[in-house]
């Protein structure tokens, strides 16, 4: 089922912290065959943080996006094809 996916077996970069990653890759890998690894050396905290210690400086979308655009720059030296912000 899914290896019909164009995603299975391809690796994705998780942009996300403080353990999410460890919930967000087992799904990820039974639904579409990604294979997932913590985006390196992103502090996804300086977008904003749910407990709002951090405020928001976007909406959900737009931080997500901003997200997904700096994780690649930090794991191109991991290969990695696609990034995932959570």
């Amino acid at each position: 089922m899914g290896e019909a996916f164009a995603t299975w077996g391809r690796k994705a970069s998780i942009a996300a912290m403080h353990g999410k990653e460890r919930v967000i890759d087992p799904i990820l890998s039974r639904s579409l065959g990604l294979v997932g690894s913590p985006a390196a050396g992103i502090d996804t905290d300086k977008f904003g943080t749910f407990s709002r210690e951090i405020e928001r400086q976007a909406g959900q979308r737009e931080t997500a996006r901003a997200k997904a655009l700096v994780a690649p720059l930090l794991d191109a030296k991991a290969g990695l094809s696609r990034v995932l912000s959570i």
